[in-house]
């Protein structure tokens, strides 16, 4: 518990720090607007009000996430909060809703100097992207996953082949390179272009497999009308991207980048194979 301070009428307002629940935040917040007079809140740099509805009207997904954040670290969750309601009260409802998703993704905690670089990068994208023309897209690619998957806990499922192409319930909530996990992220299905030997043998390196046999392996034609190319050189340079920066083995920049391409219409991405020399497409669900 943290003391704010003793204000008029000897009303001492006490702050929850770690721990605590988003709720309990809210109400605390909720009480120090109440208590303390406006003169006071303006040296704190605002009224509390306007940030308490912010907060409330925020996701599901995003109050949970803050929750479990702000469990393991106080001034983590602090920041997280500070940042949606600056671009909430700034009227970047996109960059808002991108704080949203990554704050609700499991595997998401990002430093706050890092949280800052990733959303001003969305922004500064987001500015960019409407520079670039969309491609057409219709080719034969090939997917593959495993026969088994383990989902944890224990629990393994065993897999068909007329699964490859569909979506199942674990991909929604999975992080991959362009698209966030959690409950509020994007969900996607990814594979290789192509179905030679060059493709399998990539498939294989990047699904971490022993030998091909461990997997179900299909080849269909995609037809997309609004793919954003990253392997166009002109592409990369409109949207002020380096090509070393797709294969980076964070995927905080190209969660960025997925995420504008999906607000932006986008319905899916050309992209080149962190694993190897291969092309790979992801398209969104």
């Amino acid at each position: 518990m943290t003391t704010v301070g003793t204000f008029g009428g000897g009303a001492t307002v006490t702050l929850t720090a770690k721990g605590t629940k988003v709720a309990d935040v809210i109400s605390d917040v909720g009480r120090l607007s109440r208590l303390v007079p406006k003169s006071a809140q303006a040296q704190l740099g605002e009224s509390l009000k306007p940030i308490v509805s912010i907060i409330r009207q925020s996701s599901p997904g995003f109050k949970s996430g803050l929750n479990a954040i702000s469990k393991s670290d106080g001034n983590l969750g602090k920041e997280y909060a500070k940042a949606y309601v600056k671009y909430s009260k700034g009227g970047h409802t996109q960059q808002a809703k991108y704080i949203e998703k990554l704050v609700g993704a499991p595997k998401h905690t990002p430093t706050p100097e890092l949280l800052n670089t990733a959303v001003s990068k969305h922004l500064d994208i987001s500015q960019r992207i409407d520079s670039v023309v969309p491609k057409k897209f219709e080719d034969q690619v090939t997917r593959g996953i495993r026969k088994q998957i383990d989902l944890g806990g224990g629990k393994k499922i065993n897999t068909k082949s007329e699964d490859v192409f569909s979506i199942h319930p674990s991909q929604k909530t999975a992080d991959h390179r362009y698209s966030i996990g959690g409950p509020e992220g994007n969900s996607a299905l990814y594979a290789t272009i192509g179905k030679d030997s060059k493709t399998l043998d990539l498939i294989k390196s990047e699904t971490k497999v022993g030998s091909l046999n461990e997997l179900h392996l299909e080849t269909r034609v995609i037809p997309l009308e609004r793919v954003l190319d990253l392997t166009d050189s002109e592409v990369l340079r409109k949207l002020n991207i380096n090509a070393g920066d797709l294969i980076e083995d964070s995927y905080l920049q190209t969660q960025v980048i997925g995420d504008v391409a999906r607000s932006k219409g986008f319905q899916g991405i050309i992209f080149p194979s962190a694993q190897g020399s291969g092309i790979n497409l992801m398209w969104f669900n």
